[in-house]
């Protein structure tokens, strides 16, 4: 008698107020790099600014490599790697880049509501609409700690693109839909095909996020992490 009654406040409680948790997950190219990839200094910059980010805001960051020891690095690989680290408490992954500056509470608010806070919610959605890539001066000053990446003035690199990387995604939804198509090398593309995989197993993200919503991503020099051959294959 005792565990039916538990079962069902249980069961109530789940209604008025889901405990969703989230894990940050973030494909990482240490410690396996190509002796020829000058972005390793830069980009292991960033990913020590990042994790810093992490610990002062008291997130939970699941890294992870693709475990390979030679050839190039499969941002594939590494996410679904780290979607094996964390615990079945964390309800909802994040895939999130390296080289991204870490959303907001009210950013982090709004993808959840719009991942499973709604009715017809699929379980997944996009954070951002669109990215805005900083300059080399721009992310050393970030990177020093005088600047937030969101601070007016702060120079870009290029024009504005959409983002179709950093997305949130119930453990379920990850699961049904397989995670990454491990047969990408690099990274380019393996995103799109995720996201397309998503759309077909599990269901399209409703709604969409604000148009103007932007994630900032921090500058670093192209390294032989992707190769035109290695673009070519994977489009």
């Amino acid at each position: 008698m005792t565990e039916p009654a538990t079962r069902k406040r249980t069961t109530k409680k789940s209604k008025t107020a889901p405990n969703y948790r989230i894990a940050f997950l973030t494909p990482w190219r240490a410690p396996y790099r190509h002796i020829s990839d000058d972005s390793f200094p830069w980009r292991e910059r960033n990913f020590a600014w990042q994790q810093e980010q992490f610990a002062e805001r008291g997130l939970d960051s699941f890294v992870s490599d693709d475990g390979a020891s030679y050839g190039p690095f499969s941002l594939a690989r590494a996410v679904n790697r780290a979607a094996e680290l964390p615990g079945k408490e964390f309800t909802h992954f994040l895939i999130f880049g390296a080289d991204h500056a870490l959303p907001t509470n009210a950013e982090l608010s709004d993808v959840l509501h719009r991942a499973s806070g709604l009715p017809e919610s699929p379980g997944w959605a996009p954070v951002w609409s669109r990215t805005k890539f900083l300059s080399r001066p721009a992310t050393a000053a970030i990177l020093k700690g005088r600047h937030s990446p969101r601070d007016e003035g702060l120079h870009l690199a290029k024009n504005v693109r959409a983002c179709p990387g950093p997305t949130l995604v119930s453990r379920e939804a990850f699961d049904r839909s397989g995670g990454h198509d491990e047969r990408f090398e690099g990274w380019g593309g393996e995103d799109l095909v995720f996201r397309h995989r998503l759309e077909k197993l599990v269901g399209p993200a409703i709604p969409p996020p604000d148009p103007m919503a932007s994630c900032y991503t921090l500058w670093h020099p192209a390294g032989s992490h992707r190769t035109p051959e290695i673009t070519k294959r994977n489009r």
